[in-house]
C-alpha cells in the first residue's frame, strides 16, 4: 500500500512540474520560395514558379526536457502561384493561381547551445481554397517539415527566428498517377508565452 502511495504521489508531482512547461505561441513569416514536384520528370508537363506568400501559425508548446520540445497548432499559409505550359509546340502561356493551406504540424524540438535548436516531423495539410484547373494539384494530405532556428527568452517570454521548408501532401489523401507535391521555403519570427 505504501509503494501505492509513494507511486501516486510521484506521478502527481511529476504532472505538476510537467504543468508549468506549456507556451502558446505566435509568429508570421514570408514564404520565400514554393514549387511543385512530382517525382517524374514529364515530357510537356506545365511548370509552377513561386510568385509571393505568407504564412501565420498559432502554435502550442510542451516541454518535455531541458532541450526536447513537443510542438502543434494551426498555420495558414497563402502563396501566388505562376504556371507556365510546358509545351514546346504550342505558344507559351502562363497563368496565376493561389493556394492557401491549412496545416496542422506535430514537430519535435531539439534546443542545442541555449540559442539554437532544430524541428521537424509530420504535417497534416489541407487546402481550404479550390484548386485551380490549371493549377498544381490538390494538396490535402501528410506532408513534412524540418527547420533550424535561433530562441532567447526573456522572463515567460521565448523569441524566435527560424527558417524551415515543408513539402505539402508526401501522401496525398486523393493521390493520382503523377500528383504534384508543393515545397516551400520560408522565413518566420515569432513569440511563445510560458502557461
Amino acid at each position: 500500500m505504501n509503494k501505492l502511495i509513494v507511486l501516486i504521489t510521484l506521478l502527481i508531482s511529476s504532472s505538476y512540474s510537467y504543468s508549468q512547461n506549456h507556451s502558446i505561441g505566435l509568429s508570421a513569416g514570408h514564404v520565400f520560395s514554393g514549387r511543385a514536384t512530382d517525382f517524374e520528370s514529364l515530357a510537356g508537363a506545365s511548370s509552377y514558379h513561386h510568385k509571393s506568400g505568407s504564412q501565420l501559425s498559432l502554435n502550442y508548446k510542451l516541454q518535455l526536457s531541458k532541450n526536447i520540445t513537443l510542438l502543434s497548432g494551426l498555420q495558414l499559409q497563402q502563396l501566388s502561384m505562376e504556371a507556365q505550359n510546358g509545351s514546346s509546340t504550342a505558344e507559351l502561356q502562363t497563368w496565376d493561381f493561389n493556394v492557401d493551406n491549412l496545416n496542422i504540424p506535430l514537430y519535435a524540438n531539439l534546443s542545442f547551445f541555449k540559442y539554437f535548436f532544430i524541428e521537424g516531423g509530420p504535417i497534416l495539410n489541407f487546402q481550404i481554397n479550390e484548386p485551380d484547373p490549371y493549377g498544381i494539384d490538390n494538396q490535402n494530405g501528410i506532408g513534412i517539415s524540418a527547420g533550424i532556428g535561433a530562441q532567447y527568452d526573456i522572463g515567460k517570454l521565448n523569441f524566435f527566428l527560424k527558417s524551415q521548408a515543408q513539402m505539402q501532401a508526401l501522401v496525398p489523401f486523393n493521390s493520382e498517377k503523377y500528383h504534384e507535391r508543393l515545397i516551400t521555403n520560408s522565413l518566420s519570427l515569432g513569440v511563445y508565452y510560458q502557461l
